[in-house]
């Protein structure tokens, strides 16, 4: 399986290490931020990305852009390959083919972000790294920067 990120840091480095720990074989490619940098990227890229069964995307924003280029070279999703997202995001639902995504509780996150910042703001320095677990045993991990 492939993981595509525009970093490998906090949050998108925790959800590939999350896809590796069940995937071992997994393999990253940094993909560049900007759109029209990235789309050239994955013409270059074209024939390795064809090696994989399956795409793991950090966002769904980059699985929706993967998938648009993917069918814009004449790669069918998911015939010839899978691709799943992250974060469930407004309009996925809506995405022709149908976009598989993993869905995380943004009020419980939110409120545990708002509890960390309160906790540094008093000099508790605690944990790095919550996890919040998830319906089908996906977990979110928080991560800040000291």
């Amino acid at each position: 399986m492939l993981c595509i990120s525009d970093n490998n840091i906090c949050m998108d480095r925790e959800r590939f290490t999350g896809l590796k720990s069940e995937i071992p074989n997994a393999e990253l490619m940094v993909v560049p931020m900007e759109q029209e940098a990235r789309a050239v990227f994955y013409r270059e890229h074209l024939e390795n990305i064809k090696n994989y069964s399956a795409v793991f995307a950090v966002s769904d924003y980059y699985a929706m852009d993967l998938i648009q280029f993917l069918k814009s070279v004449g790669i069918s999703v998911p015939e010839d390959i899978s691709v799943v997202g992250f974060d469930n995001v407004r309009g996925s639902e809506k995405f022709v083919p149908a976009l598989t995504t993993i869905k995380q509780d943004n009020r419980q996150r939110a409120a545990l972000a708002v509890n960390l910042l309160n906790q540094l703001r008093n000099g508790d320095c605690g944990d790095k790294n919550v996890k919040l677990d998830f319906v089908m045993g996906y977990a979110f991990n928080l991560c800040y920067l000291p």
